[in-house]
């Protein structure tokens, strides 16, 4: 009996379906959920970023079924080549939402991010009341995660 594997061959692609508990065991062991403090203009920006080496087609699987934004491959020093993908914005909240109740490692760092504080775009708080109290919520969020992260 002829048994046949399949196997990559390189340059020929075939999209895989990744699960939510699949992508959120991924984020645990992998990834990085953070706020961005952008210091120059006092603003903050949610961030999951996964970066995983001599795994380019996981990533495009990964882009694929989520969304995601790949990064440029980077060499490091050992040779090998980095393959990242991120979410900013209003993507982060909404794929937390959906891996949220398989997270395990990382589910402090999605309640942070999940309860941080913004406005939709476009939104004007400039100069208003509650522009402090947004502004100051959203640092000790930036404080806590960081903690978090270390």
């Amino acid at each position: 009996m002829l048994l046949l594997l399949e196997l990559p061959i390189k340059g020929v692609y075939s999209m895989r379906k990744i699960t939510v508990d699949y992508l959120a065991g991924i984020i645990d062991g992998e990834g990085c959920i953070k706020i961005h403090k952008y210091k120059k203009s006092n603003s903050y920006a949610l961030v999951i970023i996964i970066e995983i080496t001599n795994s380019e087609e996981l990533m495009n699987d990964i882009q694929n079924n989520f969304d995601g934004t790949l990064s440029k491959p980077r060499k490091i020093k050992s040779g090998k080549t980095v393959y990242g993908i991120w979410w900013g914005g209003d993507k982060v909240k909404i794929l937390l939402s959906k891996i949220f109740p398989y997270l395990r490692l990382k589910k402090q760092q999605a309640e942070i991010a999940l309860g941080f504080p913004t406005f939709g775009q476009g939104a004007n708080i400039k100069n208003t009341p509650i522009e402090k109290e947004y502004k100051e919520l959203q640092e000790l969020s930036y404080i806590i995660m960081k903690e978090l992260n270390k």
